[in-house]
């Protein structure tokens, strides 16, 4: 099952949805974030999404789409703005940041990587959506939590 748009949404295995858990993966402009394979203690994955609209570590009011890149990444990808995200995204590095209208990433995936990802590779990934648009895809899925598992 996918919640969301074509630019951004998760794809959810229900058919292992177990208690809080499911096998989960993000896909922000066509880049795949985790693995179907793991599943997701889910309550902590929507803490951490939810995270990113409250906690000031991920507000930078000066980044933007010409520089968010470097702002994540300058040979190695630097210590700020990470997030964790739960289980299913362990075998990445993943950063996170937002301004007022947007939510940028990037991530990688580590050389000792757990999974095996096939098209995926080491590269980094950058991507980012408009904020209006995380926000409602987020609520979507909080939505169908709360449907199929209940509160968190």
């Amino acid at each position: 099952m996918k919640i969301g748009n074509s630019n951004f949404y998760f794809e959810i295995n229900e058919m292992e949805l177990k208690q809080k858990l499911a096998p989960l993966q993000i896909v922000i402009n066509g880049n795949v974030l985790g693995t179907l394979d793991d599943t997701t203690y889910l309550p902590s994955l929507l803490s951490s999404l939810e995270a990113i609209l409250k906690e000031k570590y991920y507000y930078n009011e000066s980044i933007n789409c010409n520089n968010y890149k470097n702002k994540f990444f300058n040979g190695d990808f630097c210590a700020d703005y990470r997030i964790t995200l739960e289980d299913s995204f362990d075998d990445f590095i993943k950063r996170c940041a937002r301004n007022d209208k947007k939510v940028f990433f990037a991530w990688k995936l580590n050389d000792d990587a757990f999974f095996n990802y096939g098209e995926i590779d080491g590269d980094d990934i950058f991507s980012s959506i408009d904020l209006v648009d995380f926000i409602s895809i987020l609520e979507k899925l909080k939505e169908w939590y709360r449907n199929n598992v209940g509160e968190y």
